[in-house]
């Protein structure tokens, strides 16, 4: 080594970093569950090599001396015209251990091609049967598969595909089942259905997910019912099932495969990391020998490969891999260690109100961060919570992965935690001990930040924040804004269409968006944009949206809805059909609508009427369709301004206005009691004076 700095700063060197601006720990040495940098400082790897594919820990000779030995034999054949024994006995072992209907083996370099591999199989299964127009894949918005173009469009981040949207294939993604957002599996399995209704199901390939996710959510997976519900759609629609279990194969969920603790089997099954232990590039795609036959039947030849595909160095490695975890026991190791471990995480971090979960499954551990002022928000993205606990656990000699995907909508700051396998106990507790300690300090600091918006019972100790993004006259706040300051709100306005400023949604604790004339689609309007751009940050930064006519229309189409002309028309005051009148009470409510919109992924449908949904949840936020700001003045206004279009809808504009002063107390009452409940129960606010003793 030329220098024993332990970093090479942003910038410096000949390397071409993923990250520019981030300064690089320099690594020099490892030995089992401990690596050490250029300084000679020790730390503790609960990352596995930093990727989770160390899973045999750093150092161990016998792979080394193989390495060697195999490469004095033959280390390299092309896979095209040959093969050789290490491969084909890797093959027959890996099939061995997968899930029942497996037959067929090919490998690759990496965990990416694994997953490339994957697709072009759907895709060439269709193909071979008849069904060429079979291309488009589905597959959960908060994942990652690899850097590949193709892999790439599989996750439905918007953040990591930059600049390379155009190459990118339009494939549909649905919201994740987690505990926040569907308990149950279901919402998913409904999101899935308008998915394929969308696209046509004759026209899909496959869904492509992880059974258990890795850096995206880590350590979480969906429901029994989801898995269930797959499957049955599976069955009925003909496309195929890709596990992606690049870090979950090869024992690190405590299986072979974490195919082989679910309610289903896949079709194909794509593996990397833990196959080659750290020790050498390799990866594998197995393949149900349904798929195999149909394409076995129709060409004779199967895909394209690369250079190193099935050579005999790489090979020779895997298969000493599985012999290791097989004849030193430690698969099963980790499946009776891993929730003790897990339990073990958790109550090293059960004081602190900055961990809001602890998952796990085998040695594949994930905690949650929330906000402490309400217990289960997303942090605010611009503290950067979960860098800064790595960092701090790097202090306390010890290496993790952190993640923030915030802007994504479905998760906040987040950590993996995945030791090698031969961990010791000793050392597994250090571990613990070190990312507690590092929590803490983060923890104290971020109480700091936020100290004067914390209060003892967790909510604000001051009144809310709430920004009401207004649009063109002559449309005033109505009982909303009257409502929020009867609450002691701090109500700023904003003039989105006067006002070309930059507002950053996460200074608020509520983002409210108004009414307007225009229609929620037409994009030739410039503040459109910018609107859609505001309630995207403020959903990926987990601040609750209330979007009222135009704005719930907005919200719908920001968060994967449609917003369009509809064929009925509704104006005056109606009730709607509410499956919550706690929430959403049957009215009546005035609308007045040529507009509609359908409910997003992930969605819950509260109150709808003929002229189509009215109200639906997601997450922390709400969209309606009727106006609950309605009030005398609004109505004056709106009477005075489109007399004529009254008259074409064969509404009298004078009745109209005696209706709503005859309506006037009924209307304020069920505005109040829609905002309270969405305040207190959906997003969560503690209202001053209100609510905070409620469970």
């Amino acid at each position: 080594m030329q220098s024993r700095a332990p970093f090479v700063a942003p910038g410096a060197g000949a390397v071409l970093q993923l990250e520019l601006a981030r300064p690089y720990r320099v690594i020099v040495a490892g030995d089992g569950a401990r690596v050490e940098d250029s300084t000679g400082k020790r730390y503790l790897d609960a990352m596995s090599g930093g990727s989770m594919a160390a899973t045999l820990g750093h150092g161990r000779r016998d792979l080394i001396d193989l390495v060697w030995e195999q490469s004095g034999r033959v280390g390299y054949l092309d896979n095209n015209r040959l093969t050789n024994p290490w491969q084909e006995s890797l093959a027959a072992k890996l099939v061995a251990v997968a899930p029942p209907g497996f037959t067929r083996t090919r490998f690759v370099t990496g965990g990416s091609e694994a997953n490339e591999a994957a697709i072009r199989a759907a895709r060439m299964y269709h193909v071979a049967r008849g069904e060429p127009q079979r291309w488009q894949i589905i597959s959960p918005a908060q994942a990652y598969h690899g850097p590949t173009m193709q892999t790439l469009a599989l996750t439905g981040r918007p953040g990591l595909h930059g600049a390379f949207g155009p190459y990118l294939s339009r494939h549909r993604h649905i919201p994740p089942s987690t505990d926040r957002f569907d308990p149950t599996g279901q919402a998913a399995l409904d999101a899935l259905d308008e998915a394929l209704e969308q696209v046509g199901p004759e026209n899909v390939s496959a869904f492509f997910c992880e059974p258990v996710s890795a850096a995206s959510l880590p350590a979480y997976s969906p429901p029994a019912r989801f898995w269930e519900g797959l499957a049955e759609r599976r069955e009925r629609h003909g496309f195929l099932i890709c596990f992606d279990e690049v870090v979950t194969g090869i024992g690190r969920t405590g299986n072979w495969f974490a195919a082989n603790d679910l309610p289903i089997v896949p079709d194909v099954i794509a593996t990397a990391k833990g196959l080659g232990a750290g020790y050498t590039a390799i990866g594998a795609v197995l393949y149900r020998d349904s798929v195999y036959e149909a394409i076995a039947a129709a060409v004779r030849s199967f895909s394209l490969g690369h250079t190193w595909d099935g050579s005999p160095l790489p090979c020779a490695v895997g298969l000493a891999v599985l012999g290791i975890l097989e004849n030193e026991g430690w698969v099963d190791h980790v499946a009776t260690r891993g929730p003790a471990l897990r339990r073990e995480l958790e109550e090293a971090l059960s004081g602190n109100d900055l961990v809001g979960k602890v998952r796990g499954r085998g040695y594949l551990l994930g905690i949650g961060y929330v906000d402490p002022r309400d217990g289960r928000s997303f942090l605010p993205p611009e503290l950067g919570v979960a860098g800064r606990i790595e960092r701090a656990a790097a202090r306390h000699g010890l290496l993790v992965l952190g993640t923030m995907p915030t802007r994504d909508g479905f998760a906040g700051d987040q950590h993996l935690f995945a030791p090698p396998f031969p961990t010791p106990d000793g050392d597994l507790a250090e571990m613990v001990d070190r990312m507690a300690a590092a929590v803490e300090e983060v923890g104290a600091e971020v109480r700091d930040e936020l100290g004067s918006s914390l209060s003892p019972g967790g909510g604000p100790s001051a009144g809310l924040s709430v920004l009401i993004v207004q649009h063109e006259d002559p449309t005033p706040a109505g009982f909303v804004h009257e409502w929020l300051v009867d609450q002691g709100a701090d109500v700023e306005t904003y003039r989105i269409d006067l006002e070309d400023r930059r507002v950053d949604p996460t200074r608020y604790d509520l983002i409210v968006s108004l009414g307007s004339e225009f229609a929620a689609f037409d994009d030739s309007i410039p503040w459109i944009d910018r609107e859609k751009d505001l309630l995207i940050e403020a959903h990926g930064a987990d601040v609750p949206i209330l979007g009222l006519c135009f704005g719930g229309q907005l919200l719908a189409r920001v968060l994967g809805g449609d917003s369009y002309r509809g064929e009925l028309s509704e104006v005056g005051w109606l009730p709607v059909r509410s499956v919550d009148e706690d929430l959403v009470p049957q009215g009546p409510w005035f609308q007045w609508h040529f507009d509609t919109f359908s409910v997003p992924p992930g969605g819950e449908l509260i109150a709808d009427s003929e002229a189509g949904p009215q109200a639906f949840v997601v997450g922390r936020s709400l969209g309606v369709q009727f106006h609950p700001e309605v009030n005398q003045e609004i109505m004056d206004g709106w009477v005075e301004a489109y007399r004529h279009e009254l008259d074409d809808e064969g509404v009298d504009p004078d009745a109209l206005l005696e209706e709503t002063r005859r309506l006037a107390s009924r209307s304020r009452a069920v505005a109040a009691q829609l905002l309270e409940r969405f305040a207190e129960d959906i997003a969560g606010l503690a209202l001053p004076g209100r609510g905070r003793d409620r469970p």
